[in-house]
């Protein structure tokens, strides 16, 4: 049923006020998009109206631009006015008035004012916060929107690695894996995205597996990588299975291993795709055997 046109104006003042208040902090779709772990197109839909999202989606915002509880507010309205036009009733009619000024633009409250305009937001909490709420609100339907953010966070964890002390990237991995694995429990998607959320949770696990190697848990290292093989097989995936079997060749050979870090490795190469992948498992055959006394062979397998 289409919603009549005061309700379908409302979602668009709420969506211009939120396109006016991520400009008016500097902010570009894409850079916004990530702070709440959604997706630039989804931003613009909303902004203009064309889209409408739930409450974590809201959230989320005044979370990240420090708005208090001003988004949340006027999705409050709106969602009870739909329930009040469809004969629902609802317990939000004696706020009416307040909501449905800060919902239709009113000049008053804090959105207008730009309160904690010179907060800046803590990225990292407040992003994780926000993908919680959204994972949450789509346990009983898993959405596209969550998935791609699920897949975002886990190759931007990768480049901040690069950067950013162990432990709480560490932390963050284990956090986003959590929610891959609360969803694949859950069981309410369709059998493309169940194939996605495995290669999210294999990727990830990927990850955990190196970063655990690099602070000194080779048995926690091992264990991620060997579930997140299980990950990579279940989504019969090859870059998926490169990736892992990276990830399981670095704790072999740290562990001494060298000729199963080997053909480790040589699997791996039967499986990657021509990107950096392929170049860093050659490096690893090549540094296996050339550990074993084998130069020969390390020479062979790190020739382009």
């Amino acid at each position: 049923m289409a919603d009549p046109e005061h309700i379908q104006a409302a979602w668009r003042t709420l969506g211009g006020q939120l396109a006016e208040l991520r400009q008016a902090r500097g902010l570009t779709q894409q850079q916004f998009a990530r702070l709440i772990y959604t997706s630039r197109s989804s931003v613009a839909n909303v902004e203009t109206g064309r889209q409408k999202v739930g409450r974590p989606f809201w959230t989320a915002c005044d979370k990240a631009l420090g708005t208090g509880e001003t988004f949340t507010v006027g999705y409050d309205w709106i969602h009870e006015a739909t329930l009040r036009e469809r004969g629902l009733g609802g317990d939000l009619a004696e706020r009416s008035p307040v909501l449905l000024a800060q919902a239709a633009g009113s000049p008053a409250g804090p959105l207008a004012t730009g309160a904690g305009s010179g907060q800046e937001p803590i990225v990292v909490g407040l992003a994780g916060e926000a993908l919680d709420l959204g994972t949450w609100a789509e346990q009983t339907n898993v959405g596209d929107m969550i998935i791609d953010a699920l897949a975002d966070a886990a190759q931007r964890l990768a480049r901040d690695y690069l950067r950013r002390p162990a432990l709480p990237v560490l932390n963050e991995a284990a956090a986003a894996y959590r929610r891959v694995s609360g969803l694949l429990r859950g069981g309410h998607q369709t059998l493309r995205q169940t194939r996605d959320l495995y290669v999210i949770a294999g990727q990830l696990l990927a990850f955990l597996s190196w970063v655990s190697s690099d602070i000194g848990q080779p048995g926690a290292a091992e264990t991620h990588a060997r579930a997140g093989w299980v990950m990579a097989e279940q989504a019969g995936h090859d870059p998926l299975r490169a990736i892992v079997l990276i990830a399981r060749g670095k704790n072999a050979y740290w562990e001494g291993r060298f000729k199963d870090a080997a053909d480790l490795a040589e699997r791996g190469l039967e499986c990657a795709p021509p990107t950096t992948a392929r170049i860093l498992l050659g490096s690893q055959l090549g540094d296996a055997r050339q550990a074993v006394g084998d130069i020969t062979g390390a020479l062979e397998a790190q020739l382009p």
